[in-house]
């Protein structure tokens, strides 16, 4: 799966994608069999329509993920991992998936899942990853020394995988940036669209509150265009 353009170049376009990830066993039962039914080609496609929107820039791929659980759970964070290349992320993901807290709940019960949590964290990375860009690079190397690239906006997607509504505490408790203290699921789509995060939902069952979540940020569903699991509702935006 070449996602990632390995050439040492003069500039990079960084394509950041976080995978919000519920940790009911349903979440953890697609990543164990589903893989590449729905990741390979979102991926692929993801990597062919933004390396066509930034010519002469070597596309670069990193993955992150999010777990959160029950919202009556504390923490109800399980893990964040960082963007990592994508390759070498999903070596160690599949191997480890276990340990970032996949398949820690049957489901969300009465609580519901703590979607505010990962989403925000979601939101946090993505930030991280265009502070960094923003960075001025070093000019003045040795020449024994590799020269460090320019780095371009980076682009960034989330992709919500849950199976449960949303539910407990209207705002989050583990964010990093004040900033998002009173955040809430009404409120976080505006910071979605105007960051240009591109966002998008697999739920594997109907679930009303996520489903308004995706049209509060404003995406336009494009159809799915590999085969789709009965009963799974996928919202996708920005692999047009």
């Amino acid at each position: 799966m070449s996602i990632s353009d390995s050439r040492t170049p003069e500039t990079i376009q960084e394509l950041g994608v976080v995978f919000c990830l519920d940790s009911s066993a349903l979440t953890l039962g697609f990543w164990q069999k589903g893989f590449g039914t729905y990741i390979v080609p979102l991926l692929q496609t993801m990597a062919k329509v933004h390396n066509q929107q930034a010519p002469g820039a070597a596309l670069k791929t990193r993955v992150g993920t999010v777990v959160f659980t029950r919202s009556n759970v504390t923490p109800s964070l399980l893990s964040n991992t960082y963007f990592t290349d994508a390759s070498q992320f999903f070596q160690g993901f599949q191997a480890n998936m276990l340990s970032t807290g996949l398949g820690a709940t049957t489901n969300g019960g009465d609580s519901g899942m703590a979607a505010v949590e990962g989403l925000v964290a979601a939101v946090e990375m993505c930030d991280r990853l265009t502070s960094e860009a923003a960075k001025p690079r070093r000019t003045n190397l040795p020449p024994s020394f590799p020269q460090q690239p320019q780095r371009k906006q980076p682009i960034c997607h989330i992709i919500l995988f849950t199976s449960q509504p949303p539910g407990g505490s209207p705002t989050p408790l583990n964010n990093k940036d004040y900033r998002f203290d009173g955040m809430t699921m009404d409120t976080l789509p505006a910071e979605i669209a105007k960051r240009n995060i591109k966002f998008s939902c697999i739920l594997f069952n109907q679930i009303t509150q996520h489903i308004e979540f995706f049209n509060k940020v404003g995406e336009h569903a494009e159809k799915p265009w590999f085969n789709t699991a009965q009963g799974h509702v996928l919202l996708l935006s920005g692999f047009q």
